[in-house]
């Protein structure tokens, strides 16, 4: 989807009112990706690397 646009989002967020099922699978996908990128384990393991130690 094009940054800054509204007539794009708009229309993303239609299918989403037609398509109740896709909504929650994308939903599923951003937790499950949020939960890898941040989860305080692998950020703590990665700044005790940088830091050596």
């Amino acid at each position: 989807m094009p940054v800054k646009d509204p007539n794009s989002l708009a229309r993303a967020m239609e299918r989403f009112i037609q398509e109740p099922e896709l909504a929650e699978k994308r939903g599923r996908e951003s937790r499950r990706m949020a939960e890898e990128r941040f989860d305080v384990r692998i950020i703590n393991q990665q700044m005790m690397k940088i830091l050596g130690t």
